[in-house]
């Protein structure tokens, strides 16, 4: 009777251990978050090179950074090398040099892409453009004015002095 009672009794905390599931693991997110540190959004660039930097951490290490404009992809970059600047540990860092083509507003996208293929939110600035300094306001004209200068050596001249007269 024991010994029914014992198998029993295992095969019930057999089964009641078998029906209890450990809690499904979550999958930690490769790409922690993708940013653009330059320009700002919102900022005023004029028509010229402009070097675009932009970060990302990810815990999967970086394969590479999708860089768009306007919706299109212009530049897929490598992060930067380990060292000052580049990749340090869950961080990495690219750069792009960009010359706009005209003057006008653009969406700068940049979206990281980690080592096992797997794509962060992109992240956004909005930027505006102009042709050149007159622009933001024209700048005045300056003439020089040139004085008179005087030419030879200057010569001196003695005041009169005065003369006494007698009254009488």
């Amino acid at each position: 009777m024991k010994t029914r009672i014992l198998i029993i009794a295992s095969l019930g905390t057999g089964l009641l251990l078998g029906a209890c599931e450990r809690p499904a693991a979550t999958p930690t997110p490769s790409i922690v978050g993708t940013w653009i540190d330059a320009p700002e959004s919102d900022s005023t660039l004029l028509l010229a090179p402009y070097t675009i930097v932009f970060h990302s951490a990810s815990v999967m290490g970086m394969d590479e950074f999708e860089l768009s404009i306007n919706g299109e992809l212009i530049a897929s970059v490598p992060p930067k090398t380990t060292g000052p600047g580049g990749s340090q540990g869950t961080l990495f860092m690219a750069d792009y040099e960009w010359y706009p083509p005209d003057p006008g507003i653009y969406l700068i996208e940049v979206r990281s892409k980690d080592q096992g293929g797997l794509y962060g939110a992109a992240a956004q600035a909005q930027v505006t453009v102009l042709k050149a300094v007159t622009e933001l306001g024209e700048i005045p004209e300056v003439q020089p004015q040139l004085e008179q200068v005087p030419t030879g050596l200057p010569t001196l001249q003695t005041p009169p002095t005065p003369t006494p007269t007698l009254i009488p």
